[in-house]
């Protein structure tokens, strides 16, 4: 047996080759066990019955003394249309009558409240002096120039009635207007309509006096006009202030802003100038042209264009929810001024007539026909 070992052959060791681990195969699905459920039957809803539509609760004021509570908002009506208001207004023949009727209240309340005075104070007033009979003077009979200028004197009632559209608009749309597109500040202080209503009356009386004055200093220069002719420049001046207000309205739509307090003042300052030549005098005229057989119920007469001014008026100022604010005051001022233009011929044309010797200064002697 041969004992000897032969070499041994070197081995060589290649790199151990990564085996990367194999995926697991997907889980398969699972598959979820049905159920037995069992679903009970729905109930039917209960039919419930409309809530009462109750009254809206009314506001109180309680501790808080700035608590804006205004009750009286609670009875405006919700759904009101500016266009449903012409639609509610009465008819023109119901105005006539509601404002006849309104005249007989006021005097019926007006004598009383006289004849309460007179009864009170009656003790306190001189004894009468004795009656003297007198003969019994016959009525003057009238002329036909008389009566040429009695009917011209009612002839003139309507456009005496369109020069006061402007004055006596002031009671009427001008005070909605002023609320709603006027700036009711001066110097910063809030002014209320009411005031300038107030104010108003004192600057037309003190106009009335400052006319007065006015006329007395002019003739001791210049010849001072007539009664025809003061009438045409108040209208002028009337006109002029209305149209202050439509100035005022075109600035304020151009810059989007409310009509400066100024030009409120300005209408309220001409327009008293023009009152204070128009009113007075005018009943002047009629009590200077009217003829000595009538002349009070000529005065009476005078005073029908206030009362034909006043529907105009009225109707005059629906139109403002109709036309823009401009137009609405302008066409004021154009009603004002084309009767001072229509003043303005008469004078030329009739003055002649009007102007002459002035009646009695006791009217109601006159207009009985006493003679002294």
């Amino acid at each position: 047996m041969n004992d000897t070992v032969g070499p041994t052959t070197q081995l060589t060791f290649e790199p151990e080759i990564s085996v990367a681990d194999p995926e697991p195969p997907p889980a398969p699905p699972v598959v979820e066990k049905s159920h037995l459920v069992v679903v009970p039957p729905s109930e039917p809803e209960p039919v419930l019955a409309p809530a009462p539509i109750l009254p809206a609760p009314k506001r109180l004021i309680r501790d808080d003394p700035n608590d804006p509570a205004l009750n009286y908002l609670d009875s405006i009506t919700r759904n009101l249309r500016v266009d449903d208001s012409s639609h509610n207004s009465a008819s023109g023949f119901r105005r006539l009558i509601g404002a006849f009727f309104d005249l007989i209240f006021c005097a019926l309340l007006t004598s009383l409240i006289g004849l309460a005075i007179y009864l009170t104070g009656r003790r306190r007033l001189p004894a009468d002096p004795p009656l003297r009979p007198k003969a019994k003077a016959d009525r003057p009979a009238m002329t036909s120039k008389e009566w040429g200028k009695v009917i011209l004197l009612v002839a003139m009632l309507p456009v005496l009635s369109a020069s006061i559209v402007g004055n006596n608009q002031i009671f009427n749309a001008y005070l909605v207007w002023a609320e709603k597109s006027a700036d009711l500040r001066l110097f910063g202080i809030p002014i209320l309509t009411t005031w300038m209503v107030s104010v108003d009356s004192i600057v037309s009386v003190a106009c009335l006096l400052g006319m007065v004055m006015f006329w007395r200093a002019w003739a001791t220069r210049f010849p001072e006009p007539d009664e025809l002719g003061k009438i045409t420049i108040g209208c002028l001046f009337a006109a002029a202030g209305v149209a202050c207000l439509g100035i005022g309205s075109i600035l304020a739509q151009a810059t989007g802003a409310k009509v400066g307090f100024g030009w409120l003042l300005a209408f309220h300052l001409l327009n008293d100038i023009g009152f204070a030549n128009v009113l007075p005098v005018g009943l002047a005229l009629f009590a200077r042209s009217a003829p000595k057989a009538i002349a009070g119920t000529v005065v009476g007469i005078y005073y029908l264009h206030l009362f034909a001014g006043n529907l105009t008026v009225g109707w005059l100022g629906g139109l403002l929810e109709k036309m823009p604010a401009a137009q609405f005051w302008l066409m004021h001022a154009a009603i004002v001024g084309g009767a001072g233009v229509v003043f303005f011929f008469v004078r030329m044309l009739f003055g002649h007539m009007l102007l002459g010797v002035p009646a009695e200064p006791d009217i109601v002697a006159a207009d009985a026909g006493e003679t002294p």
